[in-house]
C-alpha cells in the first residue's frame, strides 16, 4: 500500500505522530499511530522522520504537515518549537508543506508566519468539511483534549485560534481519553451516599478507567502508564484505587468499576454540555449535524444519543475498514492530505 501513497497527512503532536496517506483517487491506503513523546527529547522525532522516509514512498508524493508539538516544555517557547520542528521535518525526503489558517493553505516558510501554523490541527478538520457542509458541530475527542469546531454557513465560526483563546471560548477542553490525570477530572465523588476524594497526584490517567470499561481500542492504547507498569485490569484497577487513597483489594472491585464509570460519565456530560453551550451561542439550530472524530469519538456516539449524529465512517474512502477506522480516529492527518489533494487537483 505504501508504494501508492500520493497524498501524505502528518500530526505531529507532542505525544503521538500520526500519519494517513491517500492514493491517488484520494481513498485512504495507509495509517499510522505512533508513540513520539518529544517532551523527552527531539531526538524522539527524528526517529519518526526517519521511519517516514523508511516508507520509501514515491518520488511524486506531497506531503502536509500540522503540528501541536511546539507546546512541549523542552521548547522556550512555541515559536522555538516550532522552528525547531521544521528543521528537523526538512530531513523528509519528498516534497511538503505545513497546513496554515492563512488563505494560502500551505506554506513552507513556518519563520514568518509560525502563528497561521501551530495548533491548527483543529482548524484542518473544520477547513475540509466545512466545504462538505453547510452547518456543522464537530467534536475531536484526543488522548489530551477536546476541540470543537463550529461551521456555520459553510465557514468556520470559532472566535480563538490558538489554544489560549479558545479555552477561554470553551472552544477547547483540556480533557482527553488516555492522558488526563484523574484529578484533572473532578475532585470528589458521591456514590452510594458516601463521599470519594481524588488526590491531586499522578496516580492514574484517564486511560485506566476507560481501559477496565473496554472503551479502548488496542491500536490506540500506546500511552505510558502513570507508574510505568502494564495495561492489565488489575493494574488498571490498582491504579485507580490509588488515585482514591484505596488499597485495593477483591472486595473492592465493584466500588472501583462504579467511581470509574462515574467519572466517565462525568466527563462525557461536560463534553456534551459544551455542545450545547456552543449550539446556542453560535445561533446553530439544535438539529445542527454534529460529527465525532478522534481515537475516542466511539465513546461520545454511545453515551450522547443525538439523532442528528453523523458517522464518519460514511465521509472517508478508504481501501479497507481497519484503514477507515484509522482514519476516522485520526482526523487531521487525514483532512490535511485530503486539502492537499483537494488542492492539487485544481
Amino acid at each position: 500500500m505504501k508504494s501508492k501513497i500520493k497524498y501524505l497527512g502528518i500530526d505531529i503532536g507532542g505525544a503521538h505522530f500520526k500519519i494517513v496517506g491517500l492514493d491517488e483517487k484520494k481513498s485512504v491506503c495507509f495509517s499510522e499511530y505512533r508513540k513520539c513523546y518529544i517532551w523527552r527529547g527531539l531526538e524522539n522525532l527524528r526517529k519518526e522522520i526517519d521511519y517516514t522516509n523508511s516508507l520509501n514512498l514515491r518520488k511524486d508524493t506531497s506531503c502536509g504537515i500540522t503540528m501541536t508539538a511546539e507546546l512541549c516544555d523542552n521548547f522556550k517557547s512555541k515559536k522555538h518549537g516550532a522552528i525547531q520542528i521544521s528543521r528537523l521535518c526538512k530531513k523528509l525526503n519528498f516534497n511538503y508543506s505545513f497546513y496554515t489558517n492563512s488563505n494560502k493553505i500551505f506554506s513552507k516558510n513556518i519563520q514568518k508566519n509560525y502563528k497561521n501554523v501551530i495548533s491548527m490541527n483543529w482548524h484542518s478538520i473544520g477547513r475540509y468539511f466545512s466545504t462538505k457542509f453547510d452547518n456543522l458541530m464537530i467534536v475531536d475527542f484526543g488522548s489530551t483534549t477536546t476541540d470543537f469546531i463550529c461551521i456555520k454557513n459553510s465557514k468556520i465560526v470559532n472566535d480563538g485560534f490558538e489554544d489560549f483563546s479558545r479555552l477561554s471560548k470553551k472552544e477547547m477542553l483540556y480533557t482527553g481519553i488516555t492522558r488526563t490525570p484523574l484529578f484533572g477530572l473532578q475532585h470528589e465523588i458521591s456514590l452510594r451516599k458516601k463521599k470519594y476524594y481524588i488526590v491531586p497526584e499522578l496516580f492514574s490517567n484517564t486511560s485506566d478507567i476507560y481501559r477496565i470499561n473496554n472503551f479502548i481500542q488496542k491500536d490506540f492504547d500506546i500511552d505510558d502508564e502513570a507508574d510505568n507498569r502494564g495495561k492489565r485490569t488489575l493494574e488498571s484497577l490498582l491504579r485507580i484505587s490509588r488515585s482514591f487513597c484505596i488499597d485495593y483489594e477483591k472486595n473492592k472491585r465493584n466500588l472501583v468499576y462504579g467511581l470509574s464509570k462515574i467519572l466517565i460519565d462525568n466527563q462525557v456530560k461536560k463534553i456534551n454540555l459544551n455542545i450545547n453551550y456552543l449550539l446556542k451561542k453560535k445561533n446553530l439550530k439544535k438539529n445542527t449535524p454534529i460529527l465525532f472524530t478522534g481515537i475516542g469519538r466511539k465513546i461520545l456516539v454511545k453515551k450522547i444519543k443525538n439523532t442528528s449524529t453523523l458517522k464518519i465512517e460514511k465521509l472517508i474512502r478508504a481501501n479497507n475498514i481497519k484503514l477507515k477506522n484509522f482514519a476516522s480516529h485520526h482526523t487531521p492527518a487525514f483532512c490535511v492530505a485530503q486539502l492537499l489533494a483537494d488542492l492539487k487537483k485544481l
